[in-house]
């Protein structure tokens, strides 16, 4: 054992996956002394990562998560919540999208199920997803859509990365639609993997406007990492309203509410 100062678990998940992005494939031996924690403290870090799809397990560490097994997770995560998702992507459609605007669509199944919704022509699209990149042009291929440079990440299919992120600020966006895995009243809104959130803020931060789609099963839920801070958000769009302590603290923010419900 290393006499190492223990790394925090959040260091070490954002560690794993840095190296998931490089090699594919992580050991749990090669980690406890440059992390300077046991073995048992790694497999803990393995188990948390793997619970949120990030990673899959094998005898001795964790391998990424294939594109093609994403994409399976990809279709599987979008049923989850759909009438609630289908209700904020038409309310966002409806009231939000305009002739001559570029829109930046990260990879989430809530942001992406705006998609289906979106002007046959008209607007432009920035993302990192290729998996939304393909649904774009498979649904409306007329539609201008750009993608950033950057490392392919074998966890999720999105482009992420110092290239990704200078991309992406590099675009005028009008307006960011994102998600978020969790949104908590001590932390915020949550994500899970620090690599995707890194892209996903610099969307916001060249945006003009940014939304949030949230739905109701969101409201509580834990998550690893802060995305991006409440004042950063313009509007948050969700299916329900929002509980009552999320009320005083959106309002505390200056962030305004819309209530999309399903039909």
């Amino acid at each position: 054992m290393s006499n190492i100062a223990p790394a925090p678990a959040h260091i070490r998940e954002q560690t794993i996956l840095s190296l998931l992005q490089e090699t594919g494939t992580v050991r749990a031996r090669e980690l406890v002394g440059r992390f300077g924690v046991t073995a048992m403290t790694v497999w803990r870090d393995f188990r948390r990562l793997e619970e949120q799809g990030l990673v899959r397990s094998f005898h001795g560490g964790v391998t990424a998560v294939r594109l093609a097994d994403h994409e399976v997770e990809f279709e599987s995560k979008a049923r989850v919540a759909r009438r609630a998702k289908v209700a904020m992507a038409k309310h966002v459609a409806k009231k939000w999208i305009r002739n001559g605007m570029t829109i930046a669509l990260e990879g989430g199944t809530t942001a992406s199920m705006l998609i289906e919704f979106l002007p046959a022509r008209g607007v432009s699209l920035v993302t990192n997803s290729l998996p939304v990149a393909a649904r774009l042009r498979l649904s409306k291929p007329e539609l201008p859509v750009w993608l950033p440079g950057g490392s392919l990440s074998p966890v999720s299919g999105n482009l992420c990365g110092p290239d990704a992120m200078r991309g992406v600020r590099r675009r005028r966006i009008d307006l960011a639609i994102i998600s978020a895995t969790g949104f908590t009243w001590e932390r915020g809104l949550l994500d899970p993997n620090p690599l995707e959130i890194e892209v996903k803020r610099a969307m916001c931060e060249s945006a003009a406007t940014t939304l949030v789609l949230l739905d109701s099963g969101k409201f509580g839920r834990e998550s690893a990492f802060p995305v991006i801070p409440l004042r950063r958000v313009s509007t948050l769009v969700s299916d329900r309203p929002v509980p009552g302590d999320f009320t005083e603290l959106l309002e505390r923010a200056g962030v305004p509410v819309e209530i999309a419900r399903p039909s």
